[in-house]
């Protein structure tokens, strides 16, 4: 005999049961109600079941790699003397890689503050994300979002006992003061390559933490139960 696991379909907790059992009626040890024990797909087992899949940085991170990529080839070709046409196309050619870096971080950021229990988010995903968007507005409002994920972060992983995320408060304030600096200093060609490349480590580390929380709590709250 093997066990398998499932989900109730009433309150999704994460089940385990032996087989021998698979195709008769249970009662759901988290809710009480009663379903009949069916396997789920192996694509459901590998989202933790039938919630929502664990947020990954992965997409993000390419794009983000790539549009600092070409901020250092913008810089190259200024210090080369480029002539002015070649920098022209090279702009363009940045614009692409530059936009899908900011929706994909966009995406990553929205997912973040959504996985943030309640009681501890200050704000709402779509207030987080939308608000950035607000021109001159948004230089105060990085403090809230990205300052503001890393410091509700950090207390959730106090409240649960969890050591090694008491910088995340840190690094969302500074990663909120570089994105302002960066911000403004986009379009000074050597001045903005190195505002890029503080920009996207504090990027890096920030995120690397604050997803590596938000998908440990996940995965201790679908922990499965055992049935029998």
């Amino acid at each position: 005999m093997s066990t398998i696991q499932t989900n109730c379909p009433h309150c999704m907790q994460q089940l385990a049961a032996d087989d021998s059992i698979l195709g008769q009626y249970v009662d759901c040890p988290a809710c009480g109600k009663r379903f009949r024990l069916q396997a789920q797909s192996s694509a459901e087992t590998a989202n933790g079941g039938f919630g929502t899949p664990r947020i990954s940085m992965t997409v993000a991170l390419v794009f983000q790699c790539i549009s600092l990529a070409y901020s250092g080839i913008e810089m190259l070709m200024v210090f080369g003397e480029a002539d002015e046409d070649a920098l022209g196309v090279l702009a363009l050619l940045g614009i692409v890689p530059i936009v899908l870096a900011l929706i994909f971080s966009c995406i990553l950021h929205y997912k973040c503050w959504k996985a943030v229990p309640e009681g501890f988010a200050r704000l709402t995903p779509g207030k987080a994300v939308g608000y950035l968007f607000i021109p001159f507005y948004n230089l105060y409002w990085a403090f809230p979002s990205f300052g503001g994920l890393g410091s509700d972060c950090a207390m959730v992983a106090a409240k649960n006992g969890l050591r090694g995320f008491a910088s995340l408060s840190g690094l969302g304030l500074t990663y909120a003061i570089l994105w302002v600096v960066n911000l403004v200093a986009q379009n000074v060609p050597v001045l903005g390559f190195f505002t890029a490349v503080a920009d996207f480590v504090v990027w890096l580390l920030f995120y690397k933490g604050v997803v590596r929380l938000l998908n440990g709590l996940a995965a201790a709250e679908s922990a499965p139960q055992t049935i029998g």
